[in-house]
């Protein structure tokens, strides 16, 4: 499967910079625009590490993250959120996120971090 990740975000802005960074760090980006979007693009692929953007048109990223959750229990799913009094911190764990961004993250940060997620995902393939 390699190093590939998903990106949901309906800000195009915020989705492209994410995407550069991580590009810049040598990872396989797929974006999508939309849950919806995203789900078609999880028929089709698996991915081990995901960012989703919480306040999202339709789905929100907490009933994508809840989803992706039960098709797919050990992904690394990495919250990011504009909207920070709107979804606390909790709510996120609770629905399975592994990780919490407010926007703008620390690019650098986020970056180290999906570095990270993927080296454990490789750990635990290990075992």
């Amino acid at each position: 499967m390699g190093r590939s990740i998903l990106i949901v975000d309906d800000e195009p802005v915020m989705l492209e910079t994410i995407k550069y960074f991580l590009e810049n760090a040598g990872l396989e980006v797929v974006t999508a625009t939309s849950a919806n979007e995203a789900l078609e693009i999880l028929k089709k692929r698996s991915f081990h590490v995901m960012t989703l953007d919480l306040q999202m048109p339709g789905m929100s990223g907490l009933e994508l993250c809840r989803h992706i959750r039960r098709e797919n229990s050990i992904s690394w799913l990495i919250c990011l959120t504009g909207y920070r009094s709107l979804f606390d911190i909790s709510e996120c764990r609770d629905a399975g996120f592994d990780d919490y961004y407010v926007k703008p993250p620390d690019f650098p940060l986020l970056v180290d971090n999906v570095i990270r997620a993927f080296e454990r995902i490789e750990r635990w393939k290990k075992t």
